[in-house]
């Protein structure tokens, strides 16, 4: 064996021994997001009649989703699979649940517009029943695109052979899941500023109303929710530009791109990288900004320090939080 590499992974990459220093991190920021996720569903779980709350829950199982996935491939790669149909459905469930992604964050930013520029007509439109449809139908498109290199659409020669993401999909494949993702972007570009721009507004009506009232509050839960928006949509757009950008070359006129003598597999693994942390920020983002995820947070921080600083007088306090933020059932014997 070379002694510069560990072992040829299947994906016809050579696995350095500093590779498999740095998986166990990439699993352990898999678990984080695992983790802050399912928090954020705990805490927005009671609240979802709000279709806001339903967009941003929508959000957070395929943010859970990634972290899943960012702990699939950290495994895959140390533990070496060879298998044709596991590496179509890897690169393809990565790139449905991006798709998932940026579908309910188009869907959160449309809402939010209808509601700042209509809020009667938002309420006639986004009901229950129709967010719930939208979410599903989220899921089933991006499950369907997810499955449709597994069903044939691959270059089943080359599959075969090696499990490189540029090698296994055909360019047909990949400009049709670019088209895709370009739709809502494109949306959401367009209607974020009009939603910023007629928040604003509302909050400095309400504010000249409240002056002349005499009152000394503002409310701004409305600006506050448009910026908030306005926080995840940046952050996405920062975190999968280039993953974006670099796919989009090499799409275009990859010669060139190989020219440049990069490793594309290697290019796109660091890219793709930076687009995980997105799902690491997210969660954050919504402590931050929504009261009931920031309520949820403090309580789980508070019985991990409690229980870190003073484990057997804290234990029972554990409990009654976890229980508390929905985590864990209370038994009767707890009560005691």
């Amino acid at each position: 064996m070379n002694n510069s590499y560990a072992f040829i992974a299947f994906t016809g990459s050579p696995v350095t021994f500093a590779d498999l220093v740095g998986l166990p991190f990439l699993i352990l920021m898999g678990i984080t997001e695992l983790v802050l996720n399912l928090i954020v569903l705990v805490a927005l779980r009671s609240s979802q009649e709000d279709a806001s709350n339903s967009f941003i829950v929508n959000l957070a199982m395929a943010d859970a989703l990634t972290g899943l996935i960012v702990i699939y491939n950290s495994v895959y790669t140390m533990l070496e699979w060879k298998d044709v149909h596991e590496c179509l459905f890897r690169f393809g469930l990565l790139i449905g649940v991006n798709m998932a992604s940026v579908l309910s964050i188009m869907l959160l930013t449309v809402d939010r517009y209808v509601k700042i520029k209509d809020p009667f007509r938002h309420k006639r439109l986004f009901t229950s029943k129709r967010v719930t449809l939208l979410n599903t139908s989220v899921w089933v498109l991006s499950l369907t695109v997810a499955i449709l290199p597994v069903a044939g659409w691959n270059r089943s020669q080359e599959v075969k052979k090696t499990c490189k993401f540029f090698t296994v999909f055909s360019t047909s494949y990949l400009g049709t899941v670019v088209v895709i993702f370009v739709i809502p972007l494109v949306a959401i570009v367009t209607l974020y500023p009009q939603i910023y721009v007629l928040a604003r507004k509302h909050a400095m009506a309400i504010h000249a109303q409240l002056c002349r009232t005499s009152s000394g509050n503002t409310p701004r839960s409305t600006l506050r929710f448009a910026k908030t928006v306005g926080i995840i949509i940046g952050m996405y757009i920062l975190c999968w530009a280039p993953v974006g950008t670099y796919l989009l070359l090499v799409l275009l006129d990859r010669p060139l791109v190989e020219e440049t003598g990069v490793d594309l597999g290697a290019v796109l693994t660091y890219t793709a990288g930076v687009g995980f942390l997105n799902s690491l920020i997210n969660p954050l983002v919504y402590a931050i900004k929504i009261p009931a995820v920031g309520r949820v947070f403090r309580r789980v921080c508070c019985c991990c320090c409690c229980s870190w600083s003073d484990p057997a007088p804290s234990a029972r306090h554990s409990v009654y939080t976890l229980a508390s933020v929905g985590l864990i059932p209370l038994r009767p014997d707890d009560a005691r």
